[in-house]
């Protein structure tokens, strides 16, 4: 009896006044948005998370103290870089995406769309030499060509890369199928127009495109040659620390003699 009591009691208690049964919030139900974003983020190549943190930071606090004092901090300055050892400008020229704007999200989803597809494919340590192979030459010809900042420069490398890798596979731009390796070369045109035919406005695009071919070329083709080695291969320790993973000197040098990019061709890079 008393267990049966004790069963009442409970099912009562599960019911509201007019007997029907109380709905109860689920765990689902009680995570908040920003749990699910944290959850989101965390989902995503580490170093390509770092490098979309670093951008929404720099972005947002270069708008807070304003654009002058932004590009007064931020902006790729050579002579304090080399003089004033300002090491910093380099990386957050690659971060700051300038005033509020759309372009914020596409450059954005951009960085997680590309980065995550080649930080996957080549792991850890082998995307950080890609970055800081892309981050020195951006770097090298902004200076040249007056840019202040690379981040669009960064962004048009990793596509560059992914669309040599699959040149032939069709993807959409808008609402045409166009060949993969054409992709960077309309979103420089498309730049050009929304910049009322400015071709300053193709710049960074260019840039982007010369330091993606170049290490391009000399991580996937040039192995392939005859005498061609793998050069642009992560170092030991770096592997080791980051991707966990202990590579011997013989194996290093066993994995100079192959294309570094076969990896990265057997899987479709989409756009």
């Amino acid at each position: 009896m008393r267990g049966g009591a004790s069963k009442r009691k409970s099912t009562s208690a599960a019911k509201t006044v007019t007997g029907k049964k109380k709905l109860s919030k689920g765990k689902e139900d009680v995570e908040s948005p920003m749990a699910d974003l944290m959850a989101f983020l965390m989902t995503v190549p580490t170093f390509t998370r770092i490098y979309l943190y670093g951008m929404v930071f720099i972005t947002v606090l270069g708008n807070l103290i304003g654009e002058e004092r932004a590009h007064a901090i931020f902006s790729l300055d050579p002579m304090r870089v080399l003089f004033g050892m300002e090491i910093w400008r380099p990386l957050t020229a690659a971060c700051f995406l300038g005033k509020p704007s759309m372009q914020w999200v596409t450059s954005l989803y951009s960085v997680f769309k590309y980065g995550s597809q080649l930080e996957r494919s080549y792991k850890g340590a082998q995307f950080l030499v890609f970055l800081a192979t892309t981050l020195f030459l951006s770097s090298m010809l902004s200076t040249v060509l007056g840019q202040p900042f690379i981040a669009q420069a960064v962004i048009t490398s990793m596509l560059h890369v992914l669309a040599r890798t699959t040149p032939n596979e069709t993807v959409v731009w808008y609402v045409m199928k166009v060949p993969h390796f054409t992709l960077p070369y309309l979103n420089a045109l498309t730049d050009c127009f929304n910049a009322q035919g400015s071709l300053a406005a193709m710049i960074p695009h260019i840039i982007g495109i010369l330091a993606g071919h170049f290490y391009f070329f000399h991580k996937v083709l040039w192995p392939k040659m005859e005498r061609g080695e793998d050069w642009l291969i992560a170092p030991d320790f770096l592997v080791e620390v980051v991707d966990g993973k202990d590579v011997t000197n013989k194996d290093k040098k066993k994995n100079k003699r192959k294309s570094g990019g076969r990896k990265l061709g057997s899987i479709a890079g989409t756009a």
